[in-house]
């Protein structure tokens, strides 16, 4: 990976991690208005989102390959990527077609909740990188096991309190992972 590419990841996340919660609450909000051009906003939206998940993890999982020749996340990371485009894929569908159904809500909550389960699976796994990536290689992973905890334990809690504790990890976690990404355009050059 080249310094230029480090540091296009790392602000990336950074972005991300800004637009995460205002583009979350806009979702939620404009997802009862029926017009044709709100609903290409919304899908718009998806796109940057899963967008901007895709290349910062793909990215993630290139540095991790390639500096530290560690390869125990990557499967969780191709797992997570897929998860999201199918979240994405089914956020766009319920936006076009009126989705009443339970087998619906089912397959969209098993999907966040498996992802939850992925994202513990990452977060512990992560741990095993010999590299302290700059001091932050606990912190970026006890915030990964969050959101999985969050995630995962959707239906446990009936009010949803886990989900903004969850959307706010997310947010910490790409904040984590843009430092990550800065400062290894700092100290590695290739």
């Amino acid at each position: 990976m080249k310094k230029t590419q480090l540091k296009f990841a790392g602000w990336l996340s950074i972005i991300s991690a800004i637009i995460t919660i205002p583009v979350t609450k806009l979702l939620m909000f404009l997802h009862s208005v029926d017009k044709l051009e709100v609903k290409f906003f919304q899908m718009l939206l998806i796109f940057i989102s899963v967008g901007l998940f895709i290349y910062i993890y793909l990215s993630f999982k290139k540095l991790l390959n390639l500096k530290f020749r560690f390869h125990h996340v990557d499967n969780c990371i191709s797992i997570l990527i897929f998860g999201n485009i199918t979240l994405s894929i089914l956020n766009i569908l319920s936006l076009l077609i009126d989705f009443q159904n339970k087998i619906f809500d089912i397959l969209f909550i098993s999907i966040i909740i498996s992802l939850g389960v992925v994202f513990i699976i990452f977060g512990l796994r992560i741990l095993q990188l010999s590299h302290d990536l700059f001091g932050l290689l606990k912190p970026f992973s006890y915030t990964s096991i969050i959101i999985g905890l969050c995630y995962s334990t959707i239906i446990l809690i009936p009010t949803n309190i886990l989900i903004p504790i969850g959307v706010v990890a997310d947010v910490i976690g790409d904040v984590i992972l843009g430092i990550i990404f800065l400062k290894a355009a700092q100290n590695f050059f290739y």
